[in-house]
């Protein structure tokens, strides 16, 4: 029974080499004069994975900095940014300098009192933390979030994301604790795609733990909304796995149903 992937940007971008970061970038580069513009620069590079450019532009123009001041909030998305890039280049020295970025971002954000940049850089940094092995700073860092917004702001999809970088590292307990916390929220709020998603994982993260029976609970969740949105290929998955779920627990009639 393979694993699908849950995360629609799943697949890492590839790594460039670190001379690359002094290669020529592509992108405007002229007529920066605001923070807005500086954003929109730096948006075009993020969106096509351009990390070297990225890291190009902030170490020419020092944009970040310029408007930590007169613009926080924009800082701070650049912050987020620059981090985002130096994670994704995966070179040495990375995962320090991408810590730095997303605590700056953090930062600023709680400055600007901008609650979106805020979850964006603590969700990143938290699942940052959970890949280094520092999961016990990650759940600190993730709650303080949820204190500060609420479960009702949690972005979905990064709570899928942090959700499954823990099902990776083999915290289980951990990523059903979270994904359990949010189920109301997820029958009242989220899109039934995410639903579908959270179902899924939820399902998968109790068969690792051995209770087939309540995985089935969750994956007959996952069927019934797959069978509603004419989700072909949830719900073969969901008939599949709730097929062999049966079979582990010796009720072969069920599965053969």
């Amino acid at each position: 029974m393979g694993k699908k992937s849950r995360r629609p940007n799943r697949n890492k971008p590839k790594d460039i080499p670190a001379a690359a970061s002094t290669a020529p970038v592509a992108g405007p580069r002229q007529g920066i004069t605001s923070a807005t513009d500086a954003v929109a620069t730096f948006k075009q590079l993020f969106t096509s994975q351009d990390w070297a450019g990225l890291l190009e532009l902030e170490s020419k123009m020092s944009i970040a900095k310029t408007f930590e001041s007169s613009n926080p909030s924009l800082a701070g998305i650049i912050n987020f940014m620059l981090g985002s890039a130096h994670k994704g280049m995966s070179r040495e020295g990375g995962i320090e300098q991408a810590t730095l970025y997303y605590q700056k971002a953090i930062e600023l954000a709680k400055k600007a009192g901008d609650n979106d940049i805020l979850a964006k850089g603590v969700m990143c940094l938290s699942g940052f933390y959970v890949e280094v092995g520092r999961v016990e700073e990650a759940m600190d860092l993730y709650k303080s979030l949820y204190d500060k917004i609420g479960k009702e702001r949690m972005d979905p999809k990064a709570i899928l994301s942090f959700a499954e970088i823990l099902e990776d590292t083999h915290e289980y307990s951990i990523a059903l604790e979270i994904l359990e916390h949010y189920l109301d929220t997820i029958e009242r709020s989220w899109e039934k795609r995410e639903q579908c998603l959270a179902y899924d994982m939820i399902a998968l993260l109790y068969c690792k733990k051995n209770n087939f029976a309540k995985s089935n609970v969750y994956f007959k969740r996952e069927l019934s909304i797959a069978e509603e949105t004419k989700n072909v290929e949830s719900e073969a998955s969901a008939l599949s796995r709730i097929g062999y779920n049966y079979g582990v627990m010796g009720d072969y009639g069920n599965a053969m149903a």
